[in-house]
């Protein structure tokens, strides 16, 4: 018994293994494309819009009871003060690197990271931890919904495609139908008045 549970386990550790390399070759699929590039600049130029407003979020909760932030959050701006460096290093390396450079997929995962480690920690100054954790929630729902939407709009598009594709030949075939059925009563009805005539005669 204990060698079938061994073997059983085993095989689900493979298996778990296997569905994980699956998942970081797509990510680094993901991560090297033309795309990436482009939302890790959208990506760069949020965070450089929301780092000076969150530091006048900060100051505008903190100066009316004049205790300075860093008395209150040292650690969370030390950590903060960390990550921003993180991800100025990587993302000036992603820019130095060549285009088909196999660490840029590496780099921009980094930015992707540490920017979003930068921007809670600044928020989590100005939210409480437990407003911090629904927004996140939230967020991470609206991502989910968003792409749940995508698949949504993927498949009505390809049924639409489908359909269109199938609305002639089906059209074509409902003319066929209809025009043995009328050929038929044509039949019928010419038959009928032959006979009409024949035995009248």
């Amino acid at each position: 018994m204990e060698v079938c549970r061994c073997s059983v386990n085993s095989g689900e550790a493979v298996s778990s293994t296997n569905r994980l390399k699956t998942a970081a070759i797509k990510v680094e699929k993901l991560l090297k494309s033309d795309a990436a590039l482009g939302f890790f600049e959208a990506f760069h130029t949020v965070l450089v819009f929301l780092f000076p407003v969150l530091g006048g979020l900060i100051t505008l909760r903190f100066q009316p009871i004049h205790i300075s932030p860093l008395e209150t959050h040292f650690a969370t701006f030390l950590v903060f003060i960390v990550a921003t460096i993180v991800y100025g290093i990587a993302y000036v390396l992603i820019t130095l690197q060549p285009p088909n450079s196999e660490y840029r997929a590496i780099f921009r995962f980094i930015c992707l990271v540490f920017g979003i480690i930068a921007i809670e920690l600044l928020v989590s100054t100005i939210i409480p931890p437990h407003w911090l954790f629904i927004i996140n929630l939230w967020l991470i729902l609206i991502v989910g919904v968003l792409c749940l939407c995508k698949q949504i709009y993927q498949l009505l598009c390809y049924t639409a495609i489908l359909v269109f594709n199938a609305v002639p030949s089906l059209f074509e075939k409902i003319y066929q139908l209809v025009h043995q059925i009328y050929d038929w009563l044509l039949q019928i009805f010419q038959s009928a008045i032959c006979q009409a005539f024949s035995s009248r005669e």
